[in-house]
C-alpha cells in the first residue's frame, strides 16, 4: 500500500507543480512579503519613535516647576490657558491649586499619556532636586542626602535577544501561513470531485487508504515548503536589521543552530500532518473548492487563536502541550528561545501523529461511502 500511496502522492505534487502560479505565489509570500512585511512595520515604528514630535501643553498654571519642566523640554509646546485648546485635540494639560499640581491627558491616546507620565516623572525630579538644595543649605552633605546611584542593566546577550524575538513570533506567523496555505491546497482532495474524474480513480487497483494518504501527504509537503521558507525569510530579514520590534530590545543577534532548524522542520510537520488530515476530511465531505472554503474558514480562526499564546510568557502544565496547534506553538518558541530543544516535543509529535491517523480513518471510511463522495 506504501508503493501506492507514493505513486498518488507524486501524481498530486506534478499536479502542483504545474500550477506555477500558485507556486510563485506561495515563494514570494512565504520568503519575501511576510518577512519584509514584518520588518517594514519595524522600520515604521523606529521612524515614528526617532524624531521629537511636539506636544502642545496647556498651562493652567503659574506654578515654578510646572513653568520649568515645560519650558526645558524641547518636544512640549507651552500654550496659554486662554487660548482656545480644542484647537489642538492632542494636548496636555497642567494645573494647580494649593498644593496639587494635576498633568491632565487622554490615556487612550498611548502617545499622549507617556508624554504625560514623562512630565510627571519630571515634575516629582523638579521636587527632589529642590529639596536637596534646601537640606544643601541648612549643611546636609550630598554624600547623605544621595549616597548611592542606581543603574539598571541588561545581562542578557544578543543572541538571546534575537531569540526572544524570533521565539515570539515565529510560531505564530509559521502556523498561520501554515494553516493559509493547506487550505490553498484544498483542491487536492476536492478538485477530482469537481471534475468528476474521482470516479476512474476509485475503480483502479489503489486502496482507497492510499488515495488518503497519498493526498494528505500532498497537502503536508505543499504546506511545510511554504512555512520553511517563512522561517528562512524571517531569518534572514531580522539580521539585516528589519525586525518587527524595532530598537525595542536593543541589538539583536538572530540566528539558528542547525540543531534547531532540524527540531522546528520535525515540528512543523507534525503540525502539517494534522491540518492536512483536517483538510482532507473537508475536501472529502464537500462538493465544491467553495464549499470547503466555507468548512475550513473556522479552522483558521481557530489556528490563530491557539497560536497567539505564543507571545504568553506563562508556563503552561504538560497536559496544554497535547492540545494540537497550541502544543506545536509552544514548543517552537521552547526550541528558538531555550536553544536546548522542547523537552515536550515528543508529546506533541505523539499527538500530531495519532490525530493523524484518526483523522486519516474517517476520510477513508468517507471514501468507501460512494453516498458521501458523490452527494449532490
Amino acid at each position: 500500500m506504501l508503493r501506492q500511496a507514493l505513486l498518488v502522492y507524486r501524481k498530486e505534487m506534478l499536479t502542483m507543480r504545474r500550477d506555477r502560479r500558485l507556486i510563485i505565489g506561495v515563494t514570494v509570500t512565504s520568503l519575501l512579503v511576510m518577512p519584509a512585511l514584518m520588518g517594514f512595520l519595524g522600520r515604521m515604528t523606529n521612524t515614528g519613535n526617532g524624531g521629537p514630535e511636539l506636544t502642545p501643553v496647556v498651562l493652567g498654571t503659574d506654578h515654578p516647576a510646572a513653568v520649568a519642566v515645560v519650558r526645558g523640554d524641547p518636544t512640549l509646546w507651552a500654550i496659554g490657558a486662554t487660548i482656545d485648546s480644542s484647537r489642538y485635540p492632542n494636548h496636555v494639560t497642567i494645573t494647580s491649586d494649593n498644593e496639587t499640581i494635576r498633568v491632565i491627558s487622554d490615556r487612550t491616546k498611548p502617545r499622549l499619556w507617556s508624554v504625560a507620565e514623562r512630565i510627571d516623572a519630571s515634575l516629582e525630579t523638579w521636587k527632589r532636586d529642590r529639596l536637596m538644595a534646601r537640606l544643601q543649605d541648612l549643611g546636609v552633605s550630598r554624600s547623605e542626602l544621595d549616597p548611592f546611584t542606581v543603574q539598571l542593566q541588561d545581562r542578557s546577550s544578543e543572541t538571546a535577544r534575537g531569540a526572544v524575538l524570533l521565539g515570539t513570533l515565529m510560531p505564530y506567523l509559521v502556523i498561520v501561513l501554515l494553516v493559509a496555505n493547506s487550505v490553498r491546497a484544498v483542491y487536492v482532495a476536492v478538485g477530482e470531485k469537481e471534475k468528476n474524474t474521482l470516479a476512474s480513480v476509485l475503480v483502479s487497483q489503489v486502496p482507497r487508504e492510499a488515495i488518503v494518504i497519498g493526498k494528505s501527504l500532498a497537502i503536508t509537503t505543499f504546506a511545510i515548503f511554504a512555512s520553511v521558507l517563512l522561517v528562512m525569510g524571517m531569518v534572514v530579514f531580522a539580521s539585516l536589521g528589519f525586525t518587527i520590534a524595532g530598537d525595542a530590545l536593543g541589538d539583536a543577534n538572530f540566528q539558528l543552530r542547525p540543531s534547531q532548524v532540524v527540531e522546528l522542520i520535525i515540528n512543523i510537520s507534525g503540525l502539517a500532518l494534522v491540518i492536512s488530515s483536517v483538510i482532507m476530511v473537508v475536501g472529502t465531505y464537500a462538493r465544491t473548492q467553495r464549499e470547503a472554503g466555507i468548512y475550513t474558514a473556522p479552522l483558521l480562526f481557530v489556528s490563530i487563536f491557539l497560536a497567539v499564546f505564543s507571545f504568553s510568557d506563562t508556563s503552561f502544565s504538560t497536559a496544554v502541550y497535547a492540545i494540537p496547534i497550541l502544543g506545536n506553538a509552544l514548543t517552537m518558541k521552547a526550541t528558538i528561545v531555550d536553544g536546548t530543544g522542547a523537552p515536550e516535543i515528543g508529546l506533541v509529535l505523539g499527538v500530531n501523529a495519532l490525530v493523524f491517523a484518526v483523522l486519516v480513518w474517517v476520510s477513508v471510511a468517507m471514501y468507501r461511502r460512494e453516498t458521501v463522495l458523490f452527494r449532490r
